[in-house]
């Protein structure tokens, strides 16, 4: 794939790019708008010329007319093998799919990657307009394109950019130029263009799994003590739902009553920021809020200075065929939303409220139930744009920019978020559902694909001593997430998260998104008998975790090499499995992994016969490299903190050392495995002279 302009036509219905036929049988109200930056190609759909409502059941026959709901066929996708679709289950998450019947793409498919049988790879990605938000679905007439504003009063754009479609062979470097051709239609900077919060590289704790809503500040108090006992002070705390002020309805409402805590904080949380951070060491205290404040927003008569008034949902009818009774559950069914002009009046109040107690940040929650508010709004992206641009703001304002958005996977978080650089990728981790702990790690993985372009993933909390708590943790070692568990008081692995942690509170994180290896994209390691891979970066090398994440059944075989990472820059590199200890040049490392099993390998790059993988303890050891220089024959290598420094040497070193003195180290000659006994402590500097 290049960045050259590539030609885009529509000829007697059906589209070519470059030169190759991708759709055929595209409605006549579908048309082409060039990309400037020549990647691919946007479509436009014009509902002024024919329109159909999305009531496409026998029993709803087609409406023509503009509506606030409709649908445009696409036409059908020539030369499929495979796709590859990430498509919203509720409207808080997505989940992914493969498969190679395209017209069962699901309902409320956000992303999809069509692997074709000439060898290239489709890449086709709903957006949004001024007034409508898109999705594709698979129909056996073709693919549709079904774009809502979910206001009755907001009916279809005249025309409207729907999608964007790219093609090419190699589908990493293809997201990435779509990614930017996407993010420069709508002025936004991509993930690598932000900055990440500076919370993201500490070991941090939740409150949710610990506590639920019963959370106090003795609680509080109770979990970072035991923690410290456990030698893994965290040095980042999120005290989780549980401490606002709240009016619970018949129906399941949840409404804020007032900005201040409720009775258990005593309407402060600055004792619990202070005790935090004075006595247990912790540098930045997070509260959770929703969107709305509480799950069913705002009291109107208790917080009559934000003009609420209390809007009935009305999601939209691809969330409803998943999710029928959304707009009757789920916390009632109004929600109570500030004035249009108090949005950005509510937030600077709230956050200002929050950061005189000593908040340093916020995890908004409840996200995507915007999209079901819009009535009388001028719709969902309207309405959401607003509320977007007015946290954002206030966030920037009070808290430099540190937040977490969370139950956010609608397509506005990831096009309207140019200031925030950390979302949750997945559902919750479920401690007591079995059957969702693999599909945790291939959620997260399949999301960071295509989103994590626009967005830094956060792959929520686990526990430290739960049974799969090593499974999690392995997972989140390549992930390149914020690293946080939510361990009741005395209920820790320390061994576990020594793996994971340095002495100093700040974790072994992997430096970008952990995503789906090439030879994994296009399957479903819960149906199939593969092992999910998920690749990452270190500041020096790359990593590979290996998970067989079935539930049950016999061991599972498969390899790791470097082409796992399809941007691997050096020629040659050497292999480390953590569990195993397992060193080799080169090749393919053979894996065979129990039910639940995994492993994680380094892969460290070969340069002057010598490559340096990391700490052996660490599941990420190639994390605690911090940089390699060399002058003449002698590797200078800064490291986070001490321990067995591994590494392969085509020869027996000349002298290895730390501030002058001479390391005790160990070398094979017929592996060439060398492990150098680092001082602990804290972070350090050693140097390996070789043979020049």
């Amino acid at each position: 794939m290049t960045t050259s302009s590539v030609q885009a036509r529509i000829v007697d219905a059906s589209l070519a790019l470059g030169g190759t036929e991708v759709l055929h049988g595209l409605s006549q109200e579908v048309s082409l708008v060039p990309d400037p930056a020549g990647v691919g190609a946007f479509l436009a759909v014009h509902p002024t010329l024919v329109s159909q409502t999305l009531d496409r059941q026998p029993n709803r026959p087609a409406v023509r007319g503009v509506s606030s709901a409709m649908s445009w066929n696409l036409g059908c996708p020539t030369g499929v093998r495979r796709f590859f679709a990430c498509h919203r289950k509720s409207p808080f998450w997505m989940e992914p799919g493969v498969g190679t019947d395209w017209t069962r793409l699901p309902g409320e498919t956000q992303f999809v990657l069509f692997q074709r049988e000439d060898g290239n790879c489709l890449l086709i990605a709903p957006l949004m307009d001024a007034s409508f938000r898109y999705a594709l679905e698979g129909s056996a007439t073709g693919l549709l394109i079904n774009g809502e504003s979910n206001d009755t009063e907001t009916r279809g754009p005249g025309p409207g950019v729907a999608a964007f479609l790219a093609l090419g062979q190699e589908p990493y470097a293809l997201i990435a130029h779509a990614a930017r051709a996407v993010a420069a239609h709508f002025g936004l900077p991509l993930r690598h263009e932000k900055p990440l919060p500076d919370f993201i590289d500490d070991f941090g704790w939740c409150t949710w799994d610990a506590f639920y809503q019963e959370v106090t500040p003795e609680g509080i108090s109770q979990g970072l003590a035991s923690l410290a006992e456990a030698g893994v002070p965290p040095r980042f705390l999120i005290i989780d739902d549980g401490w606002l002020s709240v009016a619970s309805g018949l129906k399941g409402e949840q409404r804020l009553t007032a900005l201040e805590p409720n009775h258990k904080f005593q309407g402060s949380l600055a004792d619990t920021v202070r005790l935090a951070k004075d006595q247990h060491g912790v540098r930045r205290v997070l509260a959770w809020h929703a969107m709305t404040g509480s799950w069913s927003g705002l009291d109107e008569t208790r917080l009559p200075g934000y003009e609420v008034r209390q809007v009935a949902k009305s999601f939209g009818p691809g969330v409803l065929q998943n999710n029928p009774t959304l707009n009757h559950g789920w916390w009632g069914n109004r929600v109570g939303l500030p004035s249009r002009k108090a949005i950005p009046r509510f937030y600077q109040d709230y956050h200002a409220m929050l950061a005189a107690q000593g908040i340093d940040g916020v995890k908004v929650d409840g996200q995507a139930m915007m999209e079901g508010c819009a009535s009388g709004s001028g719709g969902r992206v309207a309405l959401i744009r607003d509320f977007r641009e007015a946290l954002e703001e206030s966030v920037a304002r009070h808290f430099e920019g540190r937040l977490i958005n969370c139950m956010s996977h609608h397509t506005e978080t990831w096009y309207l978020s140019p200031r925030s650089n950390l979302t949750r990728f997945s559902d919750d981790f479920y401690p007591l559902k079995a059957d969702r702990h693999g599909p945790h790690l291939w959620i997260n993985a399949a999301i960071g694909l295509w989103f994590g372009e626009f967005q830094q993933g956060d792959w929520d909390m686990f526990h430290s001593r739960h049974p799969l708590g090593a499974f999690h943790a392995a997972g989140r070692a390549v992930s390149g997430s914020p690293l946080y568990v939510s361990d009741k008081p005395g209920h820790h692995d320390a061994d576990l998260l020594h793996k994971l942690v340095f002495p100093d509170g700040t974790v072994a994180r992997a430096r970008g998104v952990g995503r789906l290896c090439p030879d994994t994209l296009f399957q479903d390691p819960i149906q199939e008998p593969c092992l999910l891979k998920i690749f990452n970066h270190n500041r020096h090398g790359a990593v590979v975790g290996a998970f067989q994440v079935h539930a049950d059944g016999p061991p599972l075989s498969g390899q790791v090499s470097a082409a796992d990472i399809p941007d691997l820059a050096a020629s040659e590199h050497v292999l480390y499995a953590h569990t195993t200890g397992r060193l080799q040049r080169g090749g393919c490392l053979d894996l065979s992994l129990p039910a639940m099993g995994w492993e994680i390998v380094t892969l460290a790059p070969v340069e002057r016969g010598l490559a340096v993988v990391g700490l052996a303890h660490l599941m990420n050891s190639g994390a605690a490299l911090q940089s390699l220089q060399w002058s003449g024959s002698t590797c200078a290598i800064a490291l986070r903190d001490g321990g067995r420094l591994v590494a392969w040497s085509a020869a027996r070193p000349l002298a290895v050392r730390a501030h002058g003195r001479e390391l005790s180290y160990t070398f094979e000659t017929d592996t060439g495995r060398l492990s150098i006994e680092v001082p602990a402590g804290g972070a350090i500097s050693c140097e390996i002279e070789i043979s020049p």
